[in-house]
């Protein structure tokens, strides 16, 4: 399990990620993405608020406690996926 750094999403409402296979950096537990075929991901989209600048905003997106939010910070959506070969 491991963090995926995110970005503010503009008018084009579009969004990416990339996890480099087994890369450690990020993870909360675990040795990375050993096995992307038979990975479960989770997407979780969260809400920061109104995006801040500079230092500010790297905060927003990497901490999740509430002190970094201009409104209360909120998962709004969820997917699950299962990768399959």
């Amino acid at each position: 399990m491991f963090h995926v750094p995110g970005h503010v999403v503009g008018e084009s409402r579009s969004f990416a990620g990339f996890v480099r296979l087994g890369d450690a950096a990020e993870a909360f537990v675990g040795p990375g993405l050993l096995d992307p075929y038979g990975a479960e991901i989770h997407l979780i989209v969260r809400d920061h608020g109104v995006a801040a600048s500079g230092e500010l905003l790297q905060q927003q997106f990497n901490d999740i406690s509430p002190r970094f939010c201009n409104v209360a910070c909120a998962d709004i959506q969820e997917s699950i996926h299962l990768a399959h070969m």
